[in-house]
């Protein structure tokens, strides 16, 4: 989102987003919005209305490997606010089916702020139609507050688009690898031909530990999002009051986390 389009009201997300693969959320709210002081939390935090800094591209042979790479770095910092910096390092390979994305999180601040990062990932038609299903190990954890759960049982599957259907939203408890990585995806068994397609993101659990899981089956709305986070979709107070899993930066403490996509045809 350009920052000359930011309106300054608690929804504009929803009217400013421009979709994609990614959209990040935070540094200091993810989902709803509300208020904290003198802070207006705004829905998924301010980190899309912020201009990138420093922004440096390059593309060198590593050996017999083309490496292409993007950095930068974000600042939410104001006056009597939390101050964060994010910087991003994106990299892949000439010819890769893969994208990491690297990030790194620092309070330069000399207050103790609150950090709530989602990567906000959506995916939709092609991957996404009634030959593909979410494919992913774990157990619910939980739902977003007012999303219906009657059809828990299906939470999986991915039907044509309906008309009027609400948005489903689950928390998902992602079991880990012995090296500490969680998977999860999309894999579509017919996207023609015969053959399947298939999106998989990796991502430490110790990093991200809770996935949710939007499930948007309406139509023109046709989307499926798999969001690694360090916290749930319902805004800074719930993550502090309800669910009391608000993570804090100290002063100087800097955080890891990112993501891998692996895309693959069959």
């Amino acid at each position: 989102m350009r920052p000359d389009f930011h309106e300054d009201h608690p929804l504009a997300f929803i009217k400013n987003w421009a979709g994609g693969l990614m959209t990040t959320a935070g540094l200091t709210n993810v989902g709803a919005p509300g208020e904290e002081g003198i802070e207006n939390l705004v829905q998924h935090g301010n980190y899309n209305r912020i201009a990138a800094k420093n922004v440096q591209y390059e593309g060198m042979w590593e050996g017999d490997e083309y490496r292409l790479q993007i950095r930068g770095r974000i600042r939410e910092v104001a006056p009597f606010y939390p101050n964060l910096e994010l910087r991003r390092k994106i990299t892949t390979y000439l010819g890769s089916n893969k994208i990491k994305i690297e990030d790194e999180i620092e309070n330069i601040g000399f207050r103790e702020s609150p950090f709530m990062l989602l990567y906000h990932t959506n995916f939709g038609f092609p991957l996404v139609d009634e030959s593909a299903e979410v494919i992913v190990k774990s157990k619910i954890s939980g739902f977003k507050e007012g999303a219906p759960t009657h059809d828990v049982a299906d939470w999986n599957k991915i039907s044509a688009p309906v008309h009027g259907i609400a948005e489903r939203v689950y928390y998902h408890d992602v079991e880990s690898d012995i090296t500490g990585y969680c998977s999860a995806g999309i894999l579509n068994k017919n996207i023609g031909d015969g053959r399947k397609l298939e999106l998989i993101m990796r991502y430490k659990k110790e990093q991200l530990p809770i996935l949710s899981h939007w499930k948007m089956m309406a139509e023109g709305e046709y989307v499926v999002g798999l969001e690694p986070a360090n916290c749930h979709v319902e805004g800074r107070l719930r993550e502090k009051e309800i669910f009391k899993t608000l993570q804090y930066l100290q002063p100087g403490e800097i955080k890891q986390a990112g993501l891998e996509f692996e895309v693959k045809l069959y």
